[in-house]
């Protein structure tokens, strides 16, 4: 379960990424912190490949447009750069145009979202 102690509790390493699976009933703002939290692990890990699973967390409903929007500014800013993003969400939180990774790709911040980890893990590991 979430607690504020040991919020990456479910961060795990493996070979060529880092891999995040939160679990919990959260507020919004509490599951955006997590996120970028994890992704800013990775950063400072030297982790440059992380997928983040957000199907376990419950408590909060899809992002808006605009909430959207500043998170993946968020992400991007905790990225610095040096961290590929593939997250994993439940299909009702996948707006269909994929907003926030065309946000992401605008500002040059690597990130897809899918509803399944092995569709995640083909593109994360994927060569560029």
């Amino acid at each position: 379960m979430f607690t504020m102690e040991n919020p990456l509790q479910h961060f795990e390493l493996h070979e060529g990424y880092a891999c995040y699976r939160p679990v919990g009933v959260v507020s919004l703002r509490e599951a955006e912190q997590l996120v970028s939290q994890s992704i800013a692990c990775a950063r400072e890990q030297g982790i440059p490949r992380l997928l983040v699973n957000t199907t376990q967390l419950t408590g909060f409903d899809s992002l808006s447009i605009t909430e959207r929007y500043y998170f993946t500014y968020e992400m991007a800013s905790q990225a610095g750069g040096m961290v590929k993003v593939a997250g994993v969400t439940l299909p009702e939180r996948i707006p269909s145009q994929k907003f926030g990774a065309t946000v992401g790709f605008n500002i040059g911040f690597k990130i897809e979202t899918f509803t399944s980890e092995d569709q995640a893990l083909l593109w994360l590991l994927a060569e560029e």
